[in-house]
């Protein structure tokens, strides 16, 4: 059994790529992870995986294709139900983890990234 205490914010001040994820944790067939956005991320979905976010520091807001957009903030959070296409728009730094099926799939709207 895993017992590491893991420090978020010191995680994230170690990622420096625009779209990194780091798997903070495995519970069950789920992986906890921590993402630092600092740049819009594409318009995707995850055809059969629900998304759940948590705002740690900053600011984050979820756009979605067919409903009006949604602003987290430090302890917002929300969940994204499998097949919904969502971007994520960033004010300037912020830190989010992510809860999601070990293998999600992502589909995004332009097959070329």
């Amino acid at each position: 059994m895993e017992r590491e205490v893991k420090n978020i914010r010191t995680l994230s001040e170690s990622i420096q790529a625009e779209h990194e994820h780091v798997v903070v944790a495995s519970v069950n067939d789920h992986h906890v992870k921590l993402a630092v956005n600092e740049v819009d991320y594409p318009w995707h979905n995850h055809p059969n995986a629900d998304e759940f976010f948590l705002v740690t520091e900053g600011e984050l807001t979820i756009e979605f294709e067919d409903a009006e957009r949604v602003t987290l903030r430090v302890n917002d959070s929300v969940v994204i139900p499998a097949g919904v296409v969502h971007r994520t728009r960033p004010v300037g730094r912020a830190v989010n983890l992510l809860v999601e099926p070990k293998n999600t799939a992502t589909e995004f709207r332009d097959p070329d990234i």
